[in-house]
């Protein structure tokens, strides 16, 4: 970070002001300067550029998504969207999409005349005022609230299908849906559109198929779950259909023009395209919410049968009227949407609970689970599958979690990308699943990162052999050695020993400090012990 020295200004003699600083006598004589920031004319900008991520703040299918037409794919870390691309020689090159947390928010189209019903206070009108004040800011708190505005963290993310556009979901305070252009030279810290109308987080942002339609799924308290237009030249987002959703939603994703959602014992397909049956189009009355432009999105349940008590944990969709539906009992299911019917048929059950799913290349269903299993099912083979109906559904106390255990998945051209509950991410081999040989999901290249909290960075000034440029160290005593190009060179892992006579504090690593040449390192634990 480089800083331009400003020459010393003489105080004016005449000035009845104390102050040690010089006044700008060219802007405003009777103004007193600051110390601290310069004139128009000295003026430079400041700042760090983001060069290199090193891990994710992955923890759910709604922190990851996966492009396989342009060989990327996307996750969180911490406030920003991470957009890797697999390139032809197999390296990694990574995009960073971050807004200021203070940007003012572009308000979507709207038409004026929506507000709720009063007949139903129940109704929350899903158009705050453009002055949104329910956070009582006042000018004498601005720099509370500025701090506050930074308090924001990445949770959703979805790409756009025709590689256009980038959505990114926020937490924290004032949560934004944000935009972005996956132009190469577009400005990767000015979304081209921000919607603030979830009021405690967005869960879960999805795009649909043909890329004009933006889902926008709020937390449990936010309680809504809002469907956008997105127009194709500028990306600004008009509101189309919104409706309540309070329930526990695990997965989110478009089937054709549908949105289907699952969670706890339930999955929901909603129509944007639909009106509900109790709205009238020349009436009004029976919903105070519906007009030529925003309608109330239509939805309906779908009849579970014997899956009744199931968790739904995932779904991918493998054309306009059908997708994979898995449960955390190992179920595996088809819903099939063909003249709106909503049939959900069991078709296979895994040994595992179910965590993530998706439709990779030559029609292959990539399962993942909580205890690190990994299976690759035929789609056709899958389509033909049915079970019987003596078989009880599966039991989801028949895996335990593991630390190797999958979150999410995708894939890019031939190779299957997952995350772990370990924040770790990697790129393997997808072999069908074949009763001939056991299938070989071997790790291609695996992004190198800490498992747990990072709770140190120290450079490395002295020039060594190993061009190690800096080291970092996490709690649980890994230390990792890099280059200057975010290589990992080298990893090493310090013992922490527990003991349970001191007063239940759990031990983790402290400081790391390496030798000149970086041959040898000395490290300290909380419990003051030195290796």
């Amino acid at each position: 970070m480089n800083t331009t020295p400003r020459g010393y200004r003489h105080a004016n003699p005449q000035s009845a002001n104390n102050t040690p600083f010089a006044r700008n006598n060219a802007t405003t004589p009777n103004a007193p300067r600051s110390p601290i920031k310069l004139s128009s004319r000295d003026r430079q900008e400041l700042g760090l550029s983001l060069k290199r991520v090193i891990g994710t703040t992955c923890q759910s299918v709604f922190c990851f998504d996966h492009l396989a037409s342009t060989r990327s794919f996307a996750y969180t870390a911490g406030a920003a969207a991470v957009v890797a691309t697999v390139q032809p020689d197999g390296n990694i090159t990574q995009r960073f999409f971050r807004a200021n947390p203070a940007q003012s928010s572009q308000r979507s189209n709207f038409p004026s005349n929506i507000s709720a019903s009063p007949a139903d206070s129940r109704l929350r009108s899903p158009l705050p005022p453009t002055d949104r004040t329910e956070w009582n800011d006042s000018n004498a708190g601005s720099k509370s609230s500025a701090v506050r505005e930074r308090v924001k963290a990445a949770t959703a993310i979805s790409f756009s299908p025709n590689g256009r556009f980038i959505a990114v979901g926020e937490t924290g305070y004032k949560p934004r849906v944000l935009v972005f252009s996956l132009a190469d030279k577009s400005f990767a810290d000015s979304p081209i559109s921000s919607i603030c109308e979830h009021t405690f987080g967005v869960q879960s942002v999805s795009f649909g198929p043909d890329s004009r339609y933006l889902a926008s799924l709020g937390t449990v308290n936010d309680g809504f779950l809002y469907i956008w237009r997105i127009d194709e030249r500028g990306g600004n987002p008009t509101l189309v259909a919104s409706n309540k959703c309070i329930t526990s939603v695990r997965h989110m994703a478009w089937m054709g023009c549908s949105l289907v959602t699952v969670g706890l014992r339930f999955i929901k397909v909603w129509r944007p395209d639909d009106l509900p049956a109790s709205v009238n189009e020349n009436s009004e009355r029976g919903y105070g919410l519906y007009n030529r432009q925003h309608k109330p999105l239509a939805g309906r349940n779908t009849l579970l049968g014997d899956l009744l008590d199931a968790t739904f944990t995932c779904v991918a969709s493998f054309s306009d009227t059908k997708a994979v539906v898995c449960t955390d009992g190992g179920d595996i299911c088809i819903l099939d949407d063909e003249d709106k019917a909503q049939r959900l048929i069991r078709v296979a059950n895994v040994d595992f609970s179910i965590t993530a799913a998706c439709v990779g290349p030559d029609d292959k269903v990539i399962i993942t689970g909580l205890d690190g299993s990994i299976e690759v099912f035929n789609l056709d083979e899958l389509c033909r599958t049915l079970i019987s109906p003596d078989t009880p559904p599966g039991s989801k106390v028949s895996s335990k979690p593991s630390n190797s255990g999958f979150v999410a998945v995708g894939f890019v051209e031939d190779a299957m990308v997952t995350v772990d509950n370990s924040h770790g991410i990697q790129l393997r081999h997808i072999s069908p699943k074949s009763h001939d040989e056991n299938p070989d999901y071997a790790v291609i290249q695996k992004l190198p990162a800490h498992s747990d909290a990072v709770l140190g960075v120290r450079a490395v000034t002295a020039p060594n052999e190993q061009n190690i440029a800096f080291i970092s160290w996490s709690a649980n005593g890994t230390v990792i050695f890099w280059s200057s190009e975010c290589r990992a060179k080298a990893m090493i892992s310090v013992s922490m020993d527990q003991y349970v006579d001191m007063y239940n504090v759990v031990n983790e690593l402290k400081t790391v400090v390496a030798f000149s040449d970086v041959s040898q390192a000395i490290s300290g634990d909380k419990y003051g012990v030195l290796r």
